[in-house]
């Protein structure tokens, strides 16, 4: 079932987005793709989404920056990956909501919060195919980096 596809963090829910299949081809979830397509279609919708190293807090961090109990976002101290693919919050926050009325939301706009499988465990080809269509989707990204950004390294 759909319900399946949820993931229950501390009694909060994300859920899968995009996966890659076997057949290396860019997968949305059916549950997602009705959970977007639910949306009011006027009202704006904002995601700011994370990428960096494997195993380096990125749902911490998003669960964190969401405010509250968070997103659901799994986290794990162990050294198995929490996120596969994409998972995207199965809630959203208005603007006011998420800037605690520090910015005018006159638009109406809504925020969404996507965490992205850790870069590194897997080949380049394979991580530039996740990150690509959420670089492109989202108005603000965030990089969890703890290393230098420099080619030598």
């Amino acid at each position: 079932s759909d319900e399946t596809l949820l993931h229950r963090f501390r009694g909060l829910a994300s859920m899968d987005w995009i996966t890659i299949d076997e057949d290396d081809l860019l997968v949305p979830s059916p549950p997602a793709a009705a959970h977007l397509s639910a949306m009011p279609k006027k009202t704006p919708l904002n995601l700011v989404s994370i990428f960096g190293s494997a195993r380096q807090g990125k749902s911490f961090l998003m669960n964190r920056l969401a405010g509250g109990k968070g997103c659901g976002f799994k986290v794990s101290n162990k050294s198995d990956p929490c996120t596969v693919g994409i998972d995207l919050c199965a809630e959203t926050k208005s603007l006011d909501e998420f800037s605690e009325g520090a910015v005018s939301n006159e638009n109406q706009i809504n925020i969404g919060f996507v965490d992205a499988e850790g870069q590194g465990d897997r080949d380049t080809s394979y991580d530039a195919r996740v990150a690509c269509p959420i670089l492109l989707a989202s108005q603000c990204v965030l990089f969890n980096w703890k290393d230098s950004l420099q080619k030598d390294r």
